[in-house]
């Protein structure tokens, strides 16, 4: 989970484009369940989730098999 924002902690305002990735192979993660605030989705093919609609600070957080 990355409380407060992004890489660098600073404010969301808008839009959050969310890639998911597997750590060890550096590979993108389709199907994975995201949550940014209170907007959930899936990561579509290239490990991409969209968050429109979002302001402020968010906690984010990517689950995945």
């Amino acid at each position: 989970m990355i409380q407060g924002g992004g890489i660098g902690g600073g404010a969301i305002d808008g839009v959050v484009n969310l890639y998911v990735i597997d750590d060890a192979t550096r590979q993108p993660i389709s199907g994975a369940a995201v949550q940014v605030g209170t907007i959930d989705g899936t990561t579509d093919a290239t490990g991409l989730f969209v968050a429109t609609g979002v302001t402020g600070k968010q906690d984010v957080l990517a689950v995945a098999s």
